[in-house]
């Protein structure tokens, strides 16, 4: 997800508005941080029998100054923002196809320095 999309949403949200989305995808949060939202997470009600897999319904993207009520990321989710799943998808001139897309992602995320989202999953126990 191109942070751009965030920026032009975060431009039409009221000073007190939330951005609800169902996504927990490490490269959706880091674009919606990139576009200079603060995020929360939807948490799974503690009354439902949950796998591994499951630690959230979605996030919740607020502008800055407006986290009062805002739950916070859980340490596993922080970190799934600092492994390879975290870096966004681009697309500078908004003109590209999804194939293109997705290999300059791709070309991103093998050329860095981060944790693969596999050897994440395996630490946490999610595999």
């Amino acid at each position: 997800m191109d942070s751009r999309i965030f920026q032009q949403i975060a431009q039409c949200l009221a000073p007190s508005g939330r951005l609800a989305t169902y996504s927990r995808s490490a490269a959706v949060r880091s674009a919606m941080l990139q576009a200079g939202f603060e995020i929360g997470t939807l948490p799974l009600p503690q009354s439902n029998p949950r796998h591994p897999h499951e630690w959230a319904q979605g996030t919740i993207a607020v502008l800055p100054g407006n986290t009062t009520d805002l739950t916070p990321l859980s340490p596993l989710e922080q970190e799934h923002l600092q492994t390879r799943a975290g870096i966004a998808l681009r697309d500078p001139l908004l003109r590209d196809d999804a194939a293109t897309i997705l290999a300059r992602q791709h070309e991103e995320q093998v050329a860095t320095d981060l944790e693969s989202t596999s050897s994440w999953r395996r630490r946490w126990g999610l595999d």
